[in-house]
């Protein structure tokens, strides 16, 4: 399987956990959470030349 998978499922499933089981505030805060991991993951990957993990949280930053 792809190495992207679990990844973008984890965003998925937070995503989806704390839509069903949070209020608003929650949301709010995991998602600038997971957008600052995946920025952060991006310049990382863009430092050390691993295309594949920028294009994985380009892909999770658009889940959110």
């Amino acid at each position: 399987a792809d190495r992207r998978t679990p990844v973008l499922n984890i965003y998925r499933g937070l995503m989806y956990f704390y839509k069903k089981h949070h209020g608003a505030l929650a949301r709010a805060t995991l998602r600038g959470m997971l957008q600052a991991k995946a920025l952060a993951a991006i310049l990382v990957g863009r430092m050390i030349g691993k295309r594949d993990i920028v294009r994985t949280y380009e892909e999770a930053l658009s889940i959110l």
